[in-house]
This record gives structure tokens, sequence and C-alpha cells, in this order.
């Protein structure tokens, strides 16, 4: 839902029935995808006019959002296509954006993790744990940037029961009462697991 927001917002402004918002999808480039959204009229004319459609701003059927997004297949994604066949996904992005479009190249999940602008603002962490590949088990960082904030635990999380006995220390039981607790195996880590460290 938090995701979300234009598309709720939008629907709850529109006249019509429809809750298009216009065009979102993905479109080839020369090496992979980009994704493109138009969603307002002064959108669709900058697109129109980027790649050479002045005359979809005549069409009755490109009059909508709605109308945009009920001819992506038929009318839109092959003129956008034959427009960006020629360039890179970040070449075309880039030309969209200083037309005033949104765009965004579409990355693998091999690109986003090398990604420069990702690892610059701290995005994808290493979790201190290693895979069967060998590999470190990665995960992404917190979007919210606070100025006081680390952007990530020093270490990583503990192990299934790892923290058990320090949280029940600090809610004031005695080492032998957690004692006792692991003996009759009620929390863990358990003395005869192979897991326990």
């Amino acid at each position: 839902v938090a995701l979300q927001d234009v598309a709720i917002s939008q629907g709850a402004l529109r006249e019509e029935a429809s809750t298009a918002i216009g065009i979102v999808d993905a479109f080839r480039s020369a090496d992979g995808f980009f994704v493109l959204v138009v969603n307002r009229p002064h959108q669709f004319q900058k697109l129109a006019s980027l790649i050479g459609r002045e005359t979809w701003l005549d069409d009755p059927r490109l009059k909508t959002a709605a109308g945009w997004a009920a001819n992506v297949t038929a009318v839109i994604r092959p003129a956008v296509e034959n427009w960006a066949q020629s360039r890179t996904r970040l070449d075309a992005c880039r030309e969209l954006a200083a037309a005033g479009i949104a765009a965004g190249p579409l990355l693998t999940i091999g690109e986003l993790v090398a990604d420069e602008h990702v690892r610059a603002r701290s995005m994808i962490h290493e979790s201190g744990l290693v895979g069967s590949t060998g590999q470190p088990y990665l995960y992404p960082g917190n979007p919210v940037k606070l100025s006081e904030m680390a952007e990530r635990p020093d270490e990583p999380p503990p192990r299934l029961g790892g923290a058990t006995t320090a949280i029940l220390e600090s809610c004031g039981l005695s080492g032998a009462e957690i004692d006792s607790l692991l003996a009759q195996r009620i929390i863990g880590p358990y003395p005869d697991s192979a897991d326990s460290d």
C-alpha cells in the first residue's frame, strides 16, 4: 500500500471510473530494458516530441491516461522501442530524464549489486554470513538516511538463541535460573546441539 501512493491518490482524484495511470512499463533498448513512467498530459507531450511522434497528440485513442494504457502494446511500445533500439538503457534514460520524463534502467540482480550509485548510497551490505557458494549473503540497506543513525549494525544479527542469555540477564534472571531453563530445553541454544554457539 505504501508503494502505491501515486496510484491511490490519482485514482481518488479521477472522475472517470478507470484507475489506469498511463504508461508504466518496461521497454527494450539496444542492451536491455528500461522502465518508463508517463502519467500526466505534459509528460505524454514531451514523450511524443522526443521520439518524433507528435501525431499522437491528435490521436483520439491517446487523449487520456486510460487511452495510453490501453494502447501501449499496439501503438506506444513499437514507437518507443524503435526510438530506443540504437540507444543503451542508460542513454535512453538520460534523454528521457532530460526531457522531464521518469525512466530508469531495468537491472539484473548482479547489475544492481554492482551499481556504483547503489553502493554509494549504502543500499547493499554483506551480512557476515557465507552461503554454500562461498559468497557472502547480501541484504539491502535502509532507504531512510538519518544523520545520526548508523547505516547498518556493526555486527551481523545473532544466530538463533545467540542473544537469549543476555536478554534474560537484562530481565533480572540469575545465571542459575538461566542454566536451569537451558537444561530443561525451555530456551536454546541447547547444550547438546551441534548448532549452539
